[in-house]
């Protein structure tokens, strides 16, 4: 991975990734959705483990993650993804508040 000079990936690196991630997360939510109403046994695919579609929130896509149990209204009565997708989002709330802020940061002190 590519640094910048303070030893950090560059902002526009985090917002990509985490937007990239998101849409991912955001699919991924939704196939296991359309696979959940599957009910003929012979049709039916393999559901996407609750721990994929929680650490695939954790892991950038909380964003996906929220949108997803939103629009599709998917794991919203499950407590544990009641608590942790919205801790992720936090999470990641934070995390690219920080990133801006030492972009912003890194770009006034350049010009000294």
């Amino acid at each position: 991975m590519i640094l910048d000079h303070s030893g950090f990936l560059p902002m526009k690196t985090v917002l990509l990734y985490t937007v990239l991630m998101s849409l991912m997360t955001f699919a991924v939510y939704g196939t296991d959705k359309t696979r959940s109403k599957v009910t003929d046994p012979r049709r039916r695919k393999r559901r996407i483990p609750e721990r994929i579609l929680l650490l695939l929130a954790f892991a950038g896509g909380a964003f996906g993650a929220a949108a997803g149990m939103l629009l599709f209204h998917h794991k919203t009565r499950k407590r544990k993804f009641g608590v942790l997708v919205p801790l992720a989002v936090i999470l990641w709330l934070a995390v690219l508040s920080y990133t801006i802020y030492l972009g912003a940061a890194g770009e006034n002190t350049r010009s000294l």
